[in-house]
């Protein structure tokens, strides 16, 4: 069993265990169920919004690239990365919310990079960022993805089927889960990318 497809199962657990827990504490609590609610729900609430004033930059980028603002959206992924290198720390804070794919925010950020550069067509770009996210993380499936777009643009479909077979051996299949997955993050980059007008 892949990583990714532990991390999606664990993914699913912990919203079961986390739902129990909230369903426990409001039938446990002699207090209105509106108030049992709403400390469950500030409870969920808090980790993700250290999370979304900690890692701004990186979801502001994502927020841009769901937009196709892709320039734009490189500029606050350096950003983030030059902060991460400065502050290495910050690496660490991805566990207060969940990642499916990779433990490495840093790695996802190359990710990132080098998706935004294969949509402009900037393809050595691309290949550096997404050579970079893998030498950070090896099982990280979404740059093996993107490397298998990059191989089959530049019209190397051995390569190219090489690469989206290691994507789908790490975890990644593009089916249904993958989709609410890269919708679920569409809709975080979106709530905590504050501060970038829609276009």
């Amino acid at each position: 069993m892949s990583r990714t497809a532990r991390y999606k199962i664990g993914y699913v657990v912990a919203i079961g265990v986390i739902a129990t827990l909230a369903f426990l504490l409001m039938s446990a609590v002699d207090a209105d169920p509106l108030v049992a609610a709403l400390l469950v729900a500030l409870f969920l609430f808090i980790p993700g919004r250290v999370q979304g004033i900690l890692y701004r930059e990186l979801f502001r980028g994502r927020r841009l690239l769901a937009q196709h603002r892709e320039v734009e959206a490189i500029g606050h992924f350096h950003r983030y990365l030059a902060d991460v290198r400065a502050r290495p720390w910050l690496k660490r804070m991805i566990w207060l919310s969940w990642s499916i794919y990779t433990p490495d925010v840093e790695a996802m950020a190359l990710n990132n990079i080098g998706a935004a550069h294969l949509r402009l067509g900037h393809l050595d770009e691309a290949e550096s960022a997404l050579r970079r996210a893998l030498a950070l993380d090896e099982k990280y499936p979404l740059p093996h993805f993107n490397m298998a777009v990059l191989h089959e643009m530049r019209g190397n479909r051995t390569l190219a089927e090489k690469a989206l077979a290691e994507a789908v051996a790490l975890g990644y299949s593009g089916g249904t889960v993958d989709t609410i997955i890269n919708h679920a993050h569409v809709l975080l980059a979106r709530a905590e990318g504050r501060g970038v007008k829609d276009a």
